[in-house]
């Protein structure tokens, strides 16, 4: 989930190579790296890839703010992966 995550981030959003580094606990949101077009990007794939629908009420800094967040946030759903 991770990869997939991070790999979608860095391809997609950032559109840097796949050899881009972007750390598990890296600042997406207050660094400006993801703007909110993203983070709806972002939530589309999560229900493309893994089969869940984010509510609206969790897309939040604090679910959102980081991979290691984000991936945290979605084992707590039980989101398969």
């Amino acid at each position: 989930m991770v990869e997939n995550i991070t790999q979608f981030i860095v391809q997609e959003l950032l559109q840097k190579s796949a050899d881009y580094e972007l750390g598990q606990d890296q600042e997406l949101l207050l660094s400006g790296l993801v703007d909110s077009l993203g983070i709806m990007l972002l939530v589309n794939h999560i229900s493309d890839e893994f089969d869940f629908e984010v509510p609206p009420q969790d897309v939040t800094i604090e679910n959102f703010s980081t991979v290691r967040i984000l991936v945290n946030y979605l084992k707590s759903k039980n989101v398969k992966f």
